[in-house]
C-alpha cells in the first residue's frame, strides 16, 4: 500500500511539472504569434520594410540608443520584465518606456 501511495504522489508531481511546462509553452507560442502579427501589421499598414537589413528583432532601445539585446544591462532587462509582470497582474499590456527614435533616417 505504501509503495502505491508513493508512486501516486510521484505521478502527481510529474503531472504538475508537465502542466507547468505546457502552460509555459502555450504562453511562448501566443507571445511569438503576437510578435509575428505585429511585424506583419507594421509592414502592411506603415509600409515599413522588414527585409532590408535595418529591422532586427534582437535589438531594442535603451537610453535613446538602438542596442543589441546582449548590450543592454541586466538591470534594465529585469526592470522591464518586472513592469511587464505587474501589468499582466493588473490585466493590462505593458508599454515599454523608451525614447522614440526614427531608425529609418
Amino acid at each position: 500500500m505504501a509503495a502505491l501511495k508513493v508512486a501516486r504522489e510521484e505521478d502527481c508531481r510529474q503531472k504538475a511539472q508537465l502542466e507547468k511546462e505546457v502552460d509555459e509553452l502555450q504562453d511562448y507560442v501566443i507571445e511569438q504569434l503576437g510578435f509575428d502579427l505585429v511585424v506583419q501589421l507594421t509592414t502592411f499598414f506603415y509600409k515599413i520594410p522588414t527585409d532590408e537589413g535595418n529591422f532586427d528583432p534582437y535589438k531594442a532601445f535603451h537610453n535613446g540608443e538602438l542596442l543589441s539585446l546582449e548590450d543592454i544591462p541586466d538591470e534594465a532587462k529585469e526592470e522591464a520584465a518586472n513592469k511587464e509582470e505587474a501589468a499582466k497582474e493588473e490585466g493590462r499590456v505593458a508599454t515599454p518606456s523608451v525614447d522614440v527614435v526614427n531608425i529609418f533616417d
